[in-house]
């Protein structure tokens, strides 16, 4: 790296060109595009996604273009790119080919860093103060606390921070120590250029330079501060660090090189071991601590002594031969839902009181740092304390999103788990009755590092959604996705499944496939007094987005459309006491034949696997008009439908079913289960009849061909959609035609050839993906987490049968049933996995299992045999078999089939397609 660095310095140093950013749009990319913007360059820059930020670069002059292509850098003389574009991402390898110098964010902006002047080109003087904050947590709040102090001052500093702040709005400015520029252009003192826009970077006319300096990829080292401030230091990263040791050195390589001064946390092992040598070495930059928790050395006057359950808990306390008295400390810190307040000691010195409109004592820490820094700039606490008080929390750092109808929902960018560990230390001050916490991983291999830390620190919240990791260019590896973490929090014994009463010892934790489920399920699950955390570094602010505009738009009483009270009703909405569902309403007042319709219904015992959730309508219809005219409906009011048989192969998520659930029963009129026989060569089997029955009234009148699906537990209807089948046979060779309804409820006649029988599949009667329907504009799914569409709903099948004899067809059902009993003593869904395709895919769109290897085979080789997550199991007699157990939950079993399928995956490349049917 050093060898970028003295390139880019030279870069700097020279004749402005035109530089290019590939993923611009990320918070730390687009402050430095907006610093070299300023410099004089030519910038531009590309993202995947538009975001909040490119209206701010554009307004600063900085050319965006949407996505990623090649010639985005035709006249470029050189690339920044970010951490989260690989280098082997095909606009960097272009550039590469063409001999243009490809550079990381964090190089560049230590080497403008390093020629921080007030002029561009000019010699460096001493006069002039660049400032580091690095750390594994609390860099962006310190970064931002920092420049606010030093606006406070009048200092009018320049500053890049890795977060998107509100700065500015100091009120009461001391005499003499200046007033700080006002809001204006790209030019003053960091105000955004939009309105309405958090600022990340500022230039200013003032002679410092603060920059938030990431440790991420390792360039921190490459910095060479005046001032550096070490917040703590504490294993994180694996995707570039080996361990805690090569992090350690990455810190220390930078503080060699720091000019001036050291800031670090006395109360961080890690910073206090690094950092305090520093004040005693010759010619060594001078080190100033600060912390909260007293020390055994310390000489603080009584009144600065903190309680018991402020001090550092025993496994984060320095050890005893380093212990030493923080130079700046807190004490009399006194926390509401609103802020914090606490005093500030200078050595033996009572400084004042400070009030931060940001709780948690981690704040407290990170404002001590701020005013230690600028205290080494020269600034006085006059300043210090009326920047802080003006301070505005950074976005996504314990951010109020909304508070409406008794419900808080904040948002928090928390995804370490001890920033997690802090974030909800701060909770209980807002006095909520219980948080649903909303967790979404960051990073496939810091999931995996750090996944018993991760299961211990959110063993504490009343109920937990865990969202998939997101991935931040990482490819999947096993042990890091958020269904091992899943596998870590119930090794730990802290679930317990849906229909168990919750207990003040234990947290229900539930695992979401996609962000769009995780909210479908919470906007039904949030009651009055309850707050809404949503955690994590990815998109999962997404949900935040959702939950505002739906909350502000509708209210809590209609963000459950299953539990609705009606506007006109006499019940309270607030109380959601018998409450009318929307749909249910609408459902009641139509005219129907014998359709039955029930809310919030579980779904559990209606399958075999015997776990999941509930649905939001489970429709039990036994009349083909009742069901035309339901489908019809739903299709009019876009509401989800999921089909449900037998149950034979489904796992229903434990966030339930969103929209309508349709069976089709047998109550007044037999017409979806009933069985004829046409001549002696083909049988019409109603989609509703069990093959169990379809196979006795085969039997009964000497019929074979469909012998093979004899202790099958599913319906006809299911059988068709997935191609049922078994030695070496399946269903959809024996389908003369298939008759069934339309989305919209229309008829049709397929015949057998036109339908797509495939292996374990029927392409003509498959669903649809969902369609995010939304009010104007807000980007919110009208019902999250379901299919839009459920596919074709079968109403009867006709099946080409050859004419035998009772005795044989009898002999050959009992022997495939005694070859199935040993599957039959356990809850299960039968195969999990399909069994892998040839590669060639040669026969795609057959019947019959293709030649390839068996999913059983390649599971045992895994050693998957006897694997289990909390009541789900693998068996041990096929490695093929997920059975449930007394107190399983669906999350166990869909876990396990993620780490199945990783497993395998991993060992030999080969990627298992699901044969068990997820309704999530």
């Amino acid at each position: 790296m050093t060898d970028d660095l003295n390139h880019v310095r030279q870069l700097l140093a020279g004749k402005p060109g035109h530089v290019h950013f590939v993923g611009i749009c990320g918070v730390g990319m687009a402050g430095l595009a907006f610093h070299l913007k300023q410099k004089g360059f030519r910038v531009s820059g590309c993202d995947q996604q538009g975001q909040s930020l490119a209206a701010w670069l554009e307004a600063a002059g900085i050319e965006i273009q949407r996505g990623h292509d090649c010639t985005h850098l035709a006249g470029v003389d050189w690339v920044v790119r970010t951490t989260a574009v690989r280098p082997d991402h095909p606009e960097i390898v272009a550039a590469l080919a063409q001999g243009l110098p490809v550079f990381q964010r964090g190089v560049v902006l230590a080497a403008l860093l390093s020629g921080f002047t007030r002029d561009a080109g000019a010699t460096r003087d001493a006069g002039f103060t660049s400032i580091i904050v690095s750390g594994t947590h609390g860099k962006t709040t310190t970064t931002a606390m920092l420049t606010q102090i030093l606006l406070a001052a009048g200092r009018d500093p320049s500053y890049c921070i890795g977060g998107e702040s509100t700065l500015g709005g100091v009120v009461g400015t001391p005499t003499g120590v200046g007033t700080p520029t006002g809001v204006g252009t790209p030019t003053g003192a960091g105000t955004p250029a939009v309105a309405g826009t958090p600022a990340v970077a500022g230039v200013g006319n003032g002679d410092c330079l603060v920059v938030e300096a990431d440790e991420s990829d390792g360039t921190l080292a490459c910095y060479e501060p005046d001032i550096a401030v070490v917040t703590n230091v504490e294993f994180d990263h694996a995707e570039h660090f080996a361990d805690l040791t090569a992090l350690r050195e990455c810190f220390a390589k930078m503080l060699r090189q720091v000019r001036r001064g050291i800031v670090y946390c006395a109360d961080d092992p890690e910073a206090l071991r690094l950092c305090r040598g520093h004040s005693r070495g010759a010619g060594l930059a001078q080190a100033v601590s600060y912390g909260l928790a007293p020390t055994a050395e310390s000489s603080a006057p009584a009144e600065l002594s903190a309680p018991a359950e402020l001090s550092a808990p025993a496994e984060l306390s320095a050890p005893a031969e380093l212990s030493a008295p923080a130079d700046w400390r807190a004490a009399a810190i006194e926390e509401t839902a609103e802020n914090i307040s606490f005093q500030v000691w200078h050595g033996t010195e009572k400084l004042g009181a400070i009030r931060l409109s940001a709780p948690g004592r981690h704040n407290v820490l990170n404002a001590l740092a701020a005013c230690a820094a600028a205290s080494g700039c020269g600034v006085g606490f006059d300043a210090m304390r009326l920047g802080l008080q003006a301070f505005q929390p950074v976005r996504r750092r314990f951010e109020r999103i909304i508070e409406k109808d008794d419900v808080l929902v904040i948002s928090d960018y928390a995804h370490h788990p001890t920033e997690i560990a802090a974030t909800l230390r701060t909770l209980p001050c807002l006095k909520r009755k219980r948080w649903l916490v909303i967790f979404q991983p960051h990073r496939y291999s810091r999931t995996r590092a750090l996944a018993g830390d991760f299961a211990t620190v959110l063993a504490g919240v009343d109920e937990l959604v865990l969202a998939p990791v997101y991935a931040a260019s990482e490819p999947m590896m096993a042990g890091g996705t958020s269904w091992d973490l899943y596998a870590h929090i119930r090794s730990l014994g802290k679930v317990y499944p849906p229909t168990a009463a919750p207990k003040a010892t234990r947290v229900r934790t539930l695992c979401a496939a996609s962000l769009a489920e995780a909210w479908g399920y919470v906007r039904t699950a949030l009651r009055p007094g309850d707050g809404l955390l949503i955690m994590g570094a990815g998109d999962v602010e997404q949900i935040a987005r959702w939950a505002r505009a739906e909350l502000a738009e509708r209210g809590l009483a209609a963000l459950d459309p299953a539990s609705w009270v009606d506007p006109v009703s006499r019940v309270d909405p607030a109380s959601r006491v018998d409450p009318a569902c929307i749909w249910a309403t609408d459902l009641e007042h139509m005219q129907w034949k014998s359709a039955v319709f029930k809310r919030q219904v579980s779904l559990a015992a209606r399958t075999t696997l015997r776990v999941g959730g509930i649905a939001d309508i489970l429709a039990e219809l036994a009349d083909e008009e009742d069901l035309i005219k339901l489908l019809r409906w739903t299709y009019a009011n876009r509401v989800p439908v999921t089909l449900l048989g037998a149950g034979s192969n489904v796992l229903v998520s434990d966030l339930g079913v969103r929209g309508v659930v349709i069976r089709l029963v047998d109550r007044a009129d037999p017409a979806f289960r009933a069985i004829r026989v046409e001549a002696q060569a083909r049988v019409i089997a109603g989609a509703g009849a069990s093959l169990h029955e379809l196979s006795l009234r085969l039997a009964e009148d000497g019929l074979a061909g469909l012998e093979f699906l004899a202790g099958i537990p599913g319906t006809v209807g299911g059988a068709l959609r997935m191609n049922a089948g078994a030695w070496g046979e399946d269903i959809g060779s024996r389908v003369a035609w298939v008759r069934f309804l339309n989305p919209d409820g229309s008829g049709q006649v397929a015949k057998s050839v036109s339908l797509g029988f495939g292996y374990r599949h029927c392409a003509g009667l498959a669903g649809t993906p969902a369609v995010a329907g939304t009010p104007a504009g807000a980007g919110i799914p009208a019902v999250a987490g379901t299919p839009a569409v459920a596919g074709k709903v079968v109403v009867e099948a006709a099946f080409n049968v050859m004419p035998s004899n009772q005795q044989a067809v009898r002999a050959r059902m009992e022997d495939i049933l005694k070859r199935r009993a040993w599957l039959r003593a356990w809850p299960s869904a039968g195969s999990a996995f399909r069994n892998p395709r040839p590669s060639s895919l040669a026969e795609l769109g057959q019947a019959g299992r293709p030649e390839g290897d068996f999913a059983g085979r390649l599971l045992e080789q895994a050693g998957m045999k006897g694997r289990q997550i909390g009541g789900a199991r693998v068996l041990q007699e096929h490695a093929n078999v997920i059975v449930t157990e007394p107190g399983a939950m669906a999350s166990d079993v869909r876990a396990l089939l993620e780490i199945m399928r990783q497993t395998v995956r991993e060992r030999s490349g080969i990627e298992l397609i699901e044969e068990i049917v997820c309704l999530e």
